[in-house]
């Protein structure tokens, strides 16, 4: 099943266009493959990522450095837009491959050092969604014992990421 990349409804694997929005739907091209010997990280998603902003995600991965962790065939479907707190580190940003869930950031300006943290999916016991406050409210998400702070949307969209995964 895809989705639109502008509205998110789901559309059928024959349809051009968004039956909703009417944005146009691309289709993945299956004849392009990585030349031999080229790396290559495949990012998928559930919520139907448009090229140009799946090139975006690789772009950015690419320059965090978070690829020498990932392993050969480890697929990624999902970052996080911006950085969260994630067990007291900050500004780590939260990626869901097919077989864990990683947060990962670099700090320092002149000596850089990495901070990783991963959960593979079979160690997930519990996740939940917690929603705070009555006016200024806040998401966080729960991982086993690990509280990870950010943006709603980016809470949300990691919750659905992992929901998705985890049942797949």
């Amino acid at each position: 099943m895809q989705y639109c990349p502008k509205c998110g409804n789901k559309v059928k694997e024959d349809d051009k266009f968004c039956g909703k929005c009417g944005n146009t739907v691309e289709r993945p091209n299956e004849d392009i493959r990585p030349l031999e010997g080229e790396e290559s990280i495949e990012i998928v998603s559930s919520e139907g990522i448009s090229t140009l902003e799946r090139d975006r995600e690789l772009s950015r991965l690419s320059g965090s450095k978070l690829e020498k962790y990932l392993t050969d065939g480890e697929k990624l479907f999902f970052t996080t837009k911006s950085p969260v707190q994630a067990g007291g580190e900050q500004q780590l940003h939260g990626y869901v491959t097919d077989s864990r869930v990683i947060f990962y950031g670099r700090k320092g300006f002149i000596i850089k050092s990495d901070r990783f943290i991963e959960i593979p999916f079979e160690q997930i016991k519990s996740y939940k969604m917690v929603e705070t406050g009555t006016i200024f409210k806040k998401m966080q998400l729960e991982i086993n014992d690990l509280r990870v702070d950010g943006s709603r949307s980016d809470i949300l969209r990691l919750y659905k990421a992992i929901q998705t995964q985890k049942v797949a």
